[in-house]
């Protein structure tokens, strides 16, 4: 293990999360695997526009 890696604490244990210093993303602890947390913030729900008479 790298002194420097981010996934390890001090005891040398792997974090339920980090910030990856390279990009600024943090990354979450999923079984075995580090998943990015994005949020994907929704666009407008109403694509249709009912015509009005």
């Amino acid at each position: 293990m790298k002194k420097s890696d981010e996934r390890y604490d001090k005891n040398e244990n792997l974090k339920e999360s980090f910030v990856d210093s390279s990009n600024g993303i943090e990354y979450k602890l999923v079984g075995d695997y580090y998943y990015p947390n994005l949020e994907i913030k929704a666009k407008n729900q109403n694509k249709f526009v009912k015509n009005k008479k």
